[in-house]
């Protein structure tokens, strides 16, 4: 398979490797893929992407969180409320 055009096909291509469908691949197949398949990798590069992408160190590339970081997807975060930015609980009648 050629460079992937869509997320989505990226996320099929890497179903591949996602031995038991959990959404997710070991960092050891991770890496031999990103290392020997297509336009390989150094080492030094994959060991950057797999911090970023495991930054707790599970072992384990989530597969859409790595497509959506490829495709230069960002992950929103919930928007907080800044204090003094809620509104104030309307007054009961009486």
């Amino acid at each position: 398979m050629g460079e992937p055009d869509t997320i989505e096909e990226l996320i099929e291509a890497m179903k591949l490797f996602d031995h038991d469908q959990d959404g997710k691949i070991t960092i050891s197949e991770f890496r031999w893929f990103m290392c020997k398949l297509g336009d390989p990798l150094d080492e030094t590069a994959v060991d950057a992407i797999v911090k970023e992408v495991d930054p707790e160190a599970t072992g384990f590339i989530d597969i859409l969180s790595w497509s959506k970081l490829n495709f230069g997807i960002k992950e929103e975060k919930p928007k907080e409320e800044k204090k003094g930015d809620a509104k104030a609980p309307a007054k009961k009648k009486k």
